[in-house]
């Protein structure tokens, strides 16, 4: 997406100066989104098998229909489908603030702020641009999350 950055900037300008977004808690909301998802991914990605093989005695073990390996199969679904929903939201955003936020809640690694500095814009010096950038793409990232549900 080649947004140049007066645009984002006019854009993330109106999303904040509209008088009933509440931009803390805009921004509260994507960070709760955001940070389940690396247990989403864990999730997503675990095995749907038991690795305890089940024993066999003649007598029903529970008396629940749902069996265990189904509940597994629906948590592996919606964890799917919701990091889908993460990923479409957060493609949408221009590169740079793409970058901050996989660094900050999607890698596999945790990193601070300093780590992400150094990572996408090559200067540990830029630890205050990645704080700006981040808290930009929360905004973003809200308005574009299941079209806009994180805004409040």
């Amino acid at each position: 997406m080649g947004y140049s950055k007066s645009i984002i900037s006019r854009g993330i300008i109106k999303l904040k100066s509209l008088p009933d977004i509440n931009i803390d808690q805009t921004k509260k909301n994507a960070r709760k989104v955001l940070k389940q998802y690396r247990i989403l991914n864990r999730i997503a990605g675990r095995s749907l098998t038991s690795v305890k093989s089940p024993v066999l005695n003649g007598m029903p073990k529970n008396t629940n229909t749902n069996s265990i390996q189904e509940n597994k199969s629906v948590q592996v679904v919606n964890a799917s489908m919701e990091l889908e929903e993460i990923d479409r939201a957060v493609n949408n955003l221009p590169q740079e603030y793409i970058d901050v936020i996989y660094y900050k809640y999607m890698s596999k690694e945790t990193h601070t702020n300093l780590d992400i500095a150094g990572l996408v814009f090559g200067s540990i010096t830029a630890n205050k641009t990645v704080a700006r950038r981040l808290s930009d793409g929360l905004l973003l990232f809200s308005e574009s999350y299941r079209n806009g549900e994180l805004l409040v």
